[in-house]
């Protein structure tokens, strides 16, 4: 029998900005606590909002008979891990005054614009302890802010975004700078011919659930997404390995431990290696139903029971900049707002561009009008695959740079 008591503390300072100003700041400190008591087939659980004693908790749970789960998987072994990782070289105290410096000097340098935004930071303390087994503690500081901005003269409630987002670490100064010359381009507004172009998103998370779809072992075996009975088999861009990271705070992964206390050996998990199709996600019931291993994917909230999930995605980076990259390229379409596009059933995918920028050798020269684009998921990450950057393009995301030839369509 296994007695298990889960822990997550969030202490999280959270500062609100509306019309170029700061408009609130607001503390809270929250525990959330659960308690799970496995028995020969069952699972009893109990959950709690606030203090509460570890014994209480369980008595909780094992006294909760009517919402007991059956498990049918064998319990993995367990090792004790702690790790911490905190801000250096700063304070939590630090976020609002450069947040407000930052707001300050955007909002005087364009005075054409007007500027919202959110940034907050939270010590997280998430500790999952294994009574008379192990005692699994990680702990970090994380940052994440943004700024909305709209021109005064635009019609739309927002125009566009940037931001940031970050583990141990923030620099809202740096980000600010680096994004201004996408306002000084702005107003410009440039022409562009129907056809195909090398396109960057800003954020390419969404980018991939497709994949991910068909990386599920219970989806797989039931035949279910667009890559299925092609496990093993060369389905992609030999360039393009996407990975399932657990641990590794520089892109923001902190599942140091999945649900269930399972460490990761390598905290990278590839999914797509070199373009074939290499890895199934699995959960202890999937693995046992499935005769998998487990791959460290069980995920659950405090008060929910456990279901398979993605840690952190991104890629393999590439060997050059996207600096390097983008300097060669005579047009290259940025990406940073394409909401209301998805994928169909066959992989094929179409978005409208409501805030993009066109790039010209490596300079921003104005601003897109006004397009769709349209590709599939095998010519994005398989034949239209132009290079993968070295690292992220900004902030906004931590998966490095995606540049693919993408068909432009003029609305």
């Amino acid at each position: 029998m296994r007695k298990e008591i889960l822990q997550l503390n969030e202490k999280e300072t959270s500062i609100e900005a509306a019309g170029n100003k700061i408009a609130s700041i607001r503390n809270k400190n929250i525990t959330k606590s659960s308690a799970r008591f496995f028995s020969v087939d069952k699972i009893y659980s109990a959950s709690f909002v606030g203090e509460i004693d570890e014994k209480s908790l369980l008595d909780n749970a094992i006294n909760n008979k009517e919402s007991a789960l059956e498990y049918k998987y064998s319990l993995n072994s367990l090792a004790s891990v702690s790790k911490e990782t905190f801000l250096e070289g700063k304070n939590i105290e630090d976020l609002l005054p450069e947040y407000q410096n930052a707001l300050t000097e955007i909002s005087s340098k364009f005075p054409d614009f007007i500027f919202s935004g959110k940034a907050n930071i939270k010590r997280v303390s998430k500790k999952l302890k294994f009574l008379e087994e192990a005692d699994l503690k990680n702990s970090y500081d994380a940052c994440e802010w943004y700024f909305l901005y709209k021109h005064k003269s635009s019609p739309s409630i927002i125009d566009g975004f940037f931001g940031s987002g970050d583990i141990g670490t923030f620099d809202i100064k740096t980000e600010v700078s680096n994004y201004s010359k996408f306002l000084e381009a702005f107003s410009n507004e440039v022409t562009l011919e129907a056809g195909k172009y090398p396109v960057i998103f800003v954020d390419s998370s969404h980018l991939f659930s497709k994949i991910l779809e068909s990386s599920k072992a219970d989806n797989y075996n039931k035949e279910i997404g667009l890559f299925r009975n092609k496990l093993n088999e060369k389905i992609l861009n030999e360039d393009f390995t996407l990975l399932d990271v657990s641990y590794d705070t520089s892109i923001g992964a902190t599942a140091l431990f999945d649900a269930d206390g399972r460490q990761r050996s390598n905290p990278k998990l590839p999914i797509i290696k070199n373009g074939t199709f290499n890895s199934l996600v699995t959960d202890s019931r999937n693995a046992q139903k499935y005769s998998l291993e487990p791959t460290g994917n069980t995920l659950r909230s405090f008060d929910s029971s456990s279901v398979l999930g993605f840690n952190t995605i991104t890629v393999e980076a590439g060997q050059r900049t996207v600096e390097q990259i983008l300097s060669n390229l005579p047009k290259c379409l940025i990406i940073e707002m394409a909401a209301g596009g998805d994928f169909t059933d066959l992989g094929d995918y179409s978005t409208p561009v409501q805030n993009g920028f066109l790039m010209e050798n490596g300079k921003i020269t104005g601003k897109l009008p006004q397009i769709t684009l349209t590709s599939s998921v095998e010519k994005m990450f398989g034949s239209e695959l132009v290079e993968i950057a070295s690292k992220p393009f900004s902030g906004i995301s931590k998966c490095p740079a995606i540049i693919s030839n993408m068909d432009v369509l003029i609305n």
